[in-house]
């Protein structure tokens, strides 16, 4: 009995511990300015370690900071939410996503996207009537600004 639960208190403390896909190359996650209309906002930091919904919610809820657009340097992201994590889609069903009929109209964006699953950004005006969407990609990627249909998921 010992020995199990030490193997469950092992697995316990991986399992909370926060870290980095491996591989964090913009190409693995297709940022580039000219060829998908996207950039990197800030790598992957070991903090944030919930899921694009997450992000959303911890954006809306707690006054969540993140670099935007016109941001001219990579901060390390940091904005610790640990609720985003744990129900995502109660979110997603709380009214906040409306649909509306332009797309200047909403804040936020929620994708099913029927191979990759769902994914929610949300929306920057940029100016001159364009707008990016800051989503995170993963609970182990960067965030990162996209053309509304151009993100990592859409992309795959």
């Amino acid at each position: 009995m010992k020995y199990l639960l030490l193997i469950f208190g092992s697995w316990r403390m991986g399992f909370s511990q926060a870290g980095c896909y491996s591989n964090q190359s913009d190409t693995y996650w297709k940022i580039g300015l000219a060829q998908f209309g996207s950039k990197k906002l800030s790598n992957c930091d070991v903090s944030a370690y919930y899921n694009c919904h997450g992000f959303v919610m911890a954006y809306f809820e707690d006054n969540c900071i993140s670099p935007g657009w016109n941001n001219p340097f990579l901060p390390v992201y940091t904005c610790p939410n640990p609720k985003g994590i744990k129900s995502p889609a109660s979110y997603q069903d709380s009214g906040k996503y409306v649909r509306v009929s332009n797309e200047s109209d909403g804040d936020l964006i929620f994708y099913d996207l029927s191979v990759e699953g769902d994914h929610s950004a949300v929306k920057e005006n940029i100016g001159g009537g364009q707008f990016r969407y800051i989503s995170k990609y993963g609970s182990n990627g960067p965030l990162v600004a996209h053309r509304r249909d151009s993100s990592f998921y859409h992309l795959n």
